[in-house]
């Protein structure tokens, strides 16, 4: 992670935060996809 940035580095970086967190899980390698848990389901 980059220590020393510019203002507006720092807003680009805190955007891409917000727009993750409304994402949900979608944007999180450990989270399941929806056929895999349709797979649990039926297990």
């Amino acid at each position: 992670m980059p220590v020393k940035l510019t203002e507006y580095q720092r807003k680009l970086l805190r955007d891409l935060d917000e727009s993750l967190a409304k994402g949900g899980d979608k944007h999180s390698p450990t989270a399941k996809s929806w056929t895999d848990r349709m797979k649990d389901l039926f297990k």
